[in-house]
């Protein structure tokens, strides 16, 4: 084979992959320029500086030698680095500790020796080492990374992608191509393509560097951080049964309104959110001016320093599960009425923490089993994670929101200054106090605010891209106050220059509309329960007396289920058959709240899917039924009460716990 039809070839298979970055290198003007050595590419020339020096070939299989001597591998050395941290899995790595130690073994290999993984190329110049790189590292996914891509129209002169992708093909892999010069989206690129084959194929990952751009070294020194993040953003088991837990117990134990994400009509006024970041602190004289002329959103801790400050904000979000939120609510009421204030939160959080305020808007979070389970018809609301700023923004925008003052929203922090505002738990009380070394845990440098570098982690970074994406995808107009990282999308402004025009907002009718364009679950439930504490549980419903008594059984479980009549039947006959199919909740399951005890009303989820209907015996009554109500009394939120044991006529599944 020639080369010119060796170099033909290669482009028509790189072509046929990536026909988008192909039209790129063959319509876009080169900058740079190739010498030949004969009838192949020897070096690649960018102004004055040459990329090789001359025999490409030679020195590139140089470089991968040297590579491989000690090559640069994303190994999650600890169970705790790959997000293991789960009771289950502490236990399972005990018992493999203790039967290392039982065998005699010392060392295990630091990485995975023959599971399937990833190689990650950053740079493609002349292409010489892809094919060795994949015959050394046996990685099935190859991630090439080259803003340049006029060095891809290069490299079909002298390397055969044809072979390239074939081998990659055959393993049962293949390649992916990025062309992106920045590194967060470098970044964030390389992690998409790692979960669409599978996170967990991410450890052992080998990182190559074929030449030196600030780029990819920023790229690489992120990819630690966003590795980690990968695992540990998967959750864990128990911690999927605590939010399952904590939406229950919500949906059963007070009023609410559900937020989701349906579209709704925008709204003229401002939302000011603000976050504890320590940028705050200079904000505070701001915040007082413009006070009456914007709707004041808190965000996680940031609500200690405004009840401080003499503010109540009209509303404050919070997203976490764990009782630490109680903690950090409990400390910022001692300086003010939080009764005042509208919580939205995630429906995951604390069954404890809606009791501190006054009106409590719940959302369904995306990506937890227990919207996956319950949420129904009801989209999430997606954007809210990984912080509470980003809770704060993304509610506020599918209420109707899309100008935006951000104070406190630093996304880490400037370099020598405290990484919260003042008045936070953070810097005041001492279990909550971080000292000097975590402090310093800000590896990352980002084009700050106001000019100059920021410190930042993956979570906070994570938050800004997050804030990014929110900003782009709903137009929204947004001025960043904050002395932190740069935020595209938003205008950066000084606290002092910013000014509100328009009269004072008539906060009461602006809830009232924001309240109307939500779904309420009222108390009305909360009546049958005082009024008939024992009328469902006063006898347990046996098979054969369902089948006696069908219709008195489904109207007394449709006026104790969680959504009022007058919002529709939750149960309904649905086909020829007579059978049941939960509504409002979803198809599948549906919560339903039952008296037990005479305590607090419990929630149960209702299982009426197609696999559990597998298992029906006679008349549609399955042979193994139960109920498990999830309550809270003294003893704790969430606790497994009594089993009892009406079935679902026709639903020929069992009752789950929530």
């Amino acid at each position: 084979m020639t080369p010119r039809d060796r170099a033909a070839r290669s482009r028509a298979a790189f072509a046929e992959r990536f026909p988008g970055i192909a039209a790129v290198v063959d319509h876009n003007p080169s900058h740079s320029t190739v010498i030949m050595a004969g009838e192949e590419p020897d070096d690649i020339v960018i102004g004055d500086r040459h990329i090789y020096g001359r025999g490409a070939r030679g020195r590139t299989a140089e470089q991968v030698a040297t590579y491989l001597k000690k090559p640069l591998r994303l190994i999650m050395e600890t169970p705790r680095s790959a997000g293991l941290v789960s009771d289950i899995c502490v236990d399972l790595q005990r018992a493999l500790e203790e039967e290392l130690a039982r065998s005699g073994t010392s060392e295990i290999a630091r990485g995975p020796l023959s599971a399937p993984t990833f190689l990650i190329v950053f740079g493609v110049g002349l292409g010489h080492h892809l094919q060795q790189l994949m015959r050394e590292t046996k990685a099935r996914w190859v991630i090439i990374v080259e803003p340049f891509t006029e060095f891809i129209g290069h490299s079909f002169e002298a390397v055969d992608w044809h072979e390239i992708l074939a081998d990659a093909e055959a393993a049962g892999g293949g390649v992916h191509v990025i062309t992106d010069l920045d590194p967060g989206r470098i970044v964030g690129a390389v992690m998409r393509e790692i979960a669409r084959h599978g996170t967990p194929y991410l450890d052992g990952t080998w990182v190559f560097t074929h030449y030196p751009i600030w780029a990819f070294a920023e790229a690489v020194k992120r990819m630690e951080g966003a590795a980690g993040f990968a695992y540990i953003n998967r959750g864990f088991f128990e911690d999927e049964l605590l939010m399952m837990t904590n939406t229950a117990t919500n949906f059963a134990a007070q009023s609410f309104s559900l937020l989701d994400s349906r579209p709704r009509l925008h709204r003229r006024e401002t939302a000011a959110i603000v976050g504890a970041g320590p940028s705050l602190d200079e904000a505070i004289d701001t915040l007082h001016r413009i006070r009456d002329r914007v709707i004041l959103i808190s965000a996680g801790t940031a609500l200690r320093p405004l009840l401080r400050n003499g503010f109540v904000p009209d509303f404050h979000c919070e997203l976490e599960n764990g009782p630490q939120v109680v903690e950090a609510i409990g400390e910022a009421r001692k300086y003010g009425d939080v009764s005042e204030v509208r919580l939205i939160a995630s429906s995951t959080v604390d069954p404890r923490v809606p009791a501190f305020f006054g009106e409590t808007i719940f959302f369904f979070r995306d990506s937890v089993s227990s919207t996956r389970i319950l949420r129904g018809e009801h989209a999430p609301v997606n954007g809210a994670a990984p912080t509470c700023v980003n809770t704060a923004v993304s509610a506020a925008t599918h209420l109707g929101f899309t100008n935006f003052l951000l104070f406190g929203t630093d996304c880490g922090t400037r370099p020598g200054m405290h990484d919260h505002a003042e008045g936070t738990i953070y810097r005041d009380i001492d279990k909550w106090r971080t000292d000097k070394a975590q402090r310093e845990r800000y590896p990352l440098e980002l084009e700050g605010n106001f000019g100059g570098i920021a410190l930042t982690n993956w979570v906070y970074d994570a938050s800004r891209r997050m804030l990014m994406d929110l900003i782009a995808s709903y137009s929204l107009s947004v001025v960043n106050c904050s002395d932190g990282a740069l935020i595209g999308g938003a205008t950066p402004r000084v606290a002092d220059a910013v000014e509100v025009d328009g009269p004072a907002i008539d906060r009461a009718a602006v809830i009232a509309e924001i309240r109307r364009s939500m779904v309420h679950y009222g108390r009305h439930h909360d009546r049958v329960v005082r009024e008939k504490p024992r009328s469902v549980c006063r006898s347990p419903w046996t098979s054969s007396r369902v089948r006696r008594g069908r219709r008195g059984f489904s109207r007394r479980l449709r006026r104790h289920s969680e959504i009022p009549r007058r919002r529709g039947c939750p149960l309904r006959p649905c086909g020829h058959d007579g059978r049941w199919k939960s509504q409002r909740l979803g198809a599948d399951c549906h919560v339903l709240r039952l008296p037990h005890r005479g305590r607090t009303p419990a929630a149960v989820v209702l299982d009426v899917s197609r696999r559990a209907r597998k298992g029906a015996g006679e008349n549609g009554i399955a042979d193994r039924r139960a109920v498990r109500a999830v309550g809270a009394d003294d003893r704790g939120p969430g606790r497994l009460e009594r089993r009892v044991t009406p079935p679902l006529p026709g639903s020929g599944g069992e009752f789950r716990a929530g």
